[in-house]
């Protein structure tokens, strides 16, 4: 059964608290609203290494992350920035022509963006933005090299060379999210696989709005848009937990899962809570 342990504490995102780190120290980056910056996390310490600006003040950030690229988009205006993990600066940006964006995919060789409506595939070294046909309804993607698992109002398709797949027709509003090297979805109240296999339990719904995160540990993460609590959900020996962050009100950001861990950025305190 999954257990919360060693607990939950803030890190400040203030300026102040940067650490002077080498840059080969393994860190997790993490979108900070209120500042428009990515931060680097020292996963050993909880310390603040770098810092790179993305966007104005206040935007709404999400982060993406593969061996080769780190990815910023501003969800609102979606320009996408890809930055020099080594130098701590951005390379290039790129509008992509999505709005309002709903979701950030990376992975090796591709990037998708879309907002409900509309999908795109990006490839920013090449500075081209292409659409992805049939998929622009989803309203969640994760995308890899044989297609893509996406999320509509009311079911979960996947797509690859032979067309369609629907696995899970009926459900109203789920979310399909990847752990590790699997896909799974969720419909608020579990998780399964893409087989319908349940995974595990969601401790409270987090609602039809909602951001969700995987990691390699069998983690998984969401964070609901009008809620102060994060579910946590282990896929790999069942369980589930709520924990809540901040006070009524606050808005929350993506979570980010890594190393065993969940970081949920509280924007407009400019800090970042750590669930061990």
């Amino acid at each position: 059964m999954f257990a919360l342990v060693a607990g939950v504490f803030a890190l400040s995102l203030e300026p102040t608290e940067v650490a002077q780190r080498s840059p080969a120290v393994d860190g997790i980056w993490i979108p900070v609203d209120r500042t428009g910056e990515v931060v680097r996390v020292d996963a050993a310490t909880g310390r603040v290494t770098a810092r790179v600006p993305v966007a104005d003040d206040d935007s709404q950030l999400a982060v993406g992350e593969t061996a080769e690229e780190l990815v910023a988009i501003d969800r609102r205006t979606g320009v996408l920035s890809t930055i020099d993990r080594a130098l701590h600066r951005v390379e290039r940006r790129l509008d992509t022509g999505i709005r309002d964006a709903a979701y950030i995919d990376v992975v090796a060789g591709g990037i998708a963006v879309g907002d409900g409506t509309a999908t795109v595939t990006v490839n920013a070294a090449a500075d081209a933005v292409a659409p992805l046909s049939d998929i622009g309804r989803y309203r969640s993607l994760v995308v890899d090299d044989g297609g893509a698992t996406g999320a509509t109002a009311d079911g979960v398709t996947t797509l690859g060379p032979a067309g369609a797949d629907v696995r899970a027709a009926g459900v109203t509003a789920p979310a399909v999210v990847r752990v590790g090297a699997e896909v799974l979805w969720s419909d608020g109240r579990t998780v399964r696989d893409l087989d319908a296999e349940e995974r595990s339990c969601v401790a409270t719904p987090p609602g039809r709005e909602a951001d969700w995160a995987g990691g390699p540990s069998g983690l998984v993460a969401a964070v609901g848009r009008d809620t102060t609590t994060v579910e946590i959900v282990d896929t790999m020996q069942g369980g589930c937990h709520s924990v809540s962050l901040a006070a009524p009100g606050t808005t929350l950001g993506p979570p980010v899962v890594a190393l065993g861990v969940v970081f949920v950025p509280e924007p407009s305190a400019g800090l970042v809570h750590i669930i061990d």
